[in-house]
């Protein structure tokens, strides 16, 4: 069994942008990961940018992470993050352990899943 930490840095989402579609507080502007063996050694780490869809990093925000605007503005989507870590992270079977938990598990099981739909959805597009 292998295990996963994660780490997700958020920005808020002012009120005035959510939507049906997306009505969360919060939006995902970084994911870091370590993953380790049963012995707890590390295997690999990860850490990625995200270009936030709906939310703004603030001042607060970009004092307490370190996270510019200019430096998530050209990074991928959370999609397209989520789908490389899924790839980085292979068939292994993997217990989950995160700092913000349950929120931080919460978004990235959410996201997880909407990942491997869209994911099944390309890939059953070229079949």
């Amino acid at each position: 069994m292998f295990h996963l930490v994660i780490d997700l840095e958020m920005c808020k989402v002012p009120r005035d942008y959510r939507s049906k579609s997306y009505r969360y507080a919060y939006e995902i502007i970084q994911i870091g990961a370590v993953l380790l063996d049963d012995s707890f050694k590390r295997i690999g780490t990860l850490c990625q940018y995200v270009h936030p869809e709906h939310g703004v990093i603030d001042y607060f925000i970009e004092n307490l992470t370190g996270i510019k605007n200019s430096q998530v503005k050209k990074a991928p989507k959370l999609e397209e993050v989520l789908i490389h870590m899924i790839d980085w992270l292979g068939e292994r079977d993997y217990k989950i352990y995160a700092w913000q938990a349950p929120l931080c598990g919460i978004f990235y099981l959410r996201s997880v899943a909407v990942a491997r739909y869209a994911a099944l959805i390309r890939i059953n597009d070229y079949k």
